[in-house]
């Protein structure tokens, strides 16, 4: 992972480079660490509630944490929006149980592959989209002049995303069904 990328380098110019990757380290892992405490929640939450609300509330979530990491005026903000993203978004272990109540015998491995498979794409589509978008300000001449781009330079990166999350969540709303009986 850029450093760049991740903005640590922006928020922290005089940051020493032995310094840096620790920041870096950090602030990528401060999802998982929010992801660790989270999961067991949300898996708990969509047993007793419903695995619809849980995704639905994983996704808006998810949504409004990518906006506030592209917004983030500090590094400290960074590292809250990721963890709060993480700790928010039980999507991941509860969008597998789901896969398996609504697939048959047959079709579960299917099922399953499908899902690793979107996991792979985003993972190898969004660093390589986030680079390309980041600083928009500084690459393109045509975003110099948008102060929006200007203050907040990794806004860009995740609007992609953040449009994405919200196609998702209002499809999921409309065509998501509950299949498993609330406790």
């Amino acid at each position: 992972i850029n450093a760049e990328y991740m903005g640590v380098a922006d928020f922290e110019p005089d940051l020493p480079p032995s310094e840096l990757g620790y920041r870096v380290g950090f602030l990528v892992s401060s999802f998982f660490i929010g992801n660790a405490i989270g999961a067991v929640l949300w898996g708990a939450a969509s047993d007793r509630f419903g695995r619809r609300p849980v995704l639905l509330l994983g996704m808006f979530s998810t949504t409004c944490c990518l906006l506030g990491f592209g917004l983030s005026p500090s590094y400290e903000w960074a590292c809250a929006m990721r963890f709060t993203w993480g700790l928010l978004s039980g999507n991941i272990g509860v969008s597998k149980t789901y896969v398996s109540e609504i697939c048959d015998e047959k079709s579960q491995a299917k099922g399953m592959a499908y899902l690793s498979g979107q996991w792979g794409l985003g993972s190898v589509l969004a660093p390589a989209l986030g680079g390309l978008l980041a600083q928009p300000a500084k690459k393109y001449g045509f975003f110099a002049n948008i102060e929006l781009f200007v203050k907040f330079p990794y806004l860009l990166p995740v609007l992609p995303a953040v449009g994405i999350g919200i196609i998702s969540f209002v499809m999921s709303y409309i065509f998501l069904d509950e299949k498993q009986k609330k406790k």
